[in-house]
């Protein structure tokens, strides 16, 4: 039967809003490090009452031991220096988020409003409208917002077949309302995650939004609805301008692409 004493250093604690503590022992007479966890948990135990009233209980969240030398009177027997750390870990299935406004760009072919137009001494601008006579379009900032989300869970609820379903929802968008923004708004970058001492799971969840529009104009097609991650493609022709004999830029359609294939985020567990 091995022995298991608390040192004189041990007994480190905090007290607050998040209350923690740090219990050391000398661990002998024990075959192995196996043992010698054993026996430090059950001598610690699941829970530290700092008062010692019973009014508060803070979990147990890991325990360490470390090797520092053989026992004198049998060198087949390790000793060991024992640690355990309690604290306030987050609930399975608590989440937090954080998150930027404002964060992406979108490529157009069409400003939103022609504000002035001038023109060359005798010359007469081509009748352009609003579109862009920069062929390949312009970079804009957009209205988005970009978050990420962290969640704890217990780890009975994580598995292989739980993150092989992220894996295949990674870049996908939400088929259903998510976090109060419609379907097809909401992209899922991927997650990062780390599995604790105590066996839980700490994950981080990236997303960024795009909004959904609605009777767009590109003059002269108008009606026009793309999703958030949509792409709008105007199609142009170069035409005869009678007015001024030159050749202009006239749209002729516009197409709407789906980049991102849409997915259940309910799947996120989250």
């Amino acid at each position: 039967m091995g022995r298991c004493i608390e040192l004189l250093k041990s007994r480190r604690t905090l007290l607050g809003r998040s209350p923690a503590a740090e219990l050391f022992y000398f661990i002998d007479e024990v075959a192995d490090e196996v043992e010698a966890q054993t026996l430090l948990r059950s001598t610690a135990g699941a829970t530290f009452d700092p008062w010692g009233t019973g009014l508060l209980l803070i979990p147990r969240i890991d325990s360490e031991v470390i090797p520092i030398g053989s026992d004198h009177l049998d060198p087949t027997r390790v000793c060991f220096e024992g640690r355990v750390t309690y604290g306030l870990a987050p609930p399975s299935g608590s989440t937090r988020r954080r998150g930027t406004i404002g964060a992406s760009t979108q490529r157009v072919n069409a400003s939103r409003r022609l504000v002035a137009e001038y023109a060359a001494p005798g010359e007469t601008a081509p009748p352009l409208g609003r579109l862009l006579h920069k062929g390949d379009g312009l970079d804009i900032g957009v209205g988005s917002s970009e978050w990420t989300e962290e969640a704890m869970f217990s780890a009975a609820l994580i598995n292989d077949a739980y993150l092989n379903a992220l894996d295949d929802l990674a870049w996908h968008v939400n088929d259903a309302p998510f976090r109060n923004k419609q379907p097809g708004e909401v992209l899922f970058k991927g997650a990062t995650f780390t599995q604790r001492g105590d066996g839980n799971w700490e994950f981080e969840f990236g997303f960024q939004y795009q909004k959904n529009r609605s009777n767009l104009t590109v003059d002269p097609i108008s009606g026009i609805n793309v999703r958030g991650w949509e792409y709008l493609e105007t199609l142009t022709e170069d035409r005869d301008d009678e007015p001024s004999s030159k050749l202009i830029k006239k749209v002729i359609a516009v197409r709407i692409h789906e980049l991102y294939e849409p997915g259940s985020f309910g799947l996120l567990g989250i």
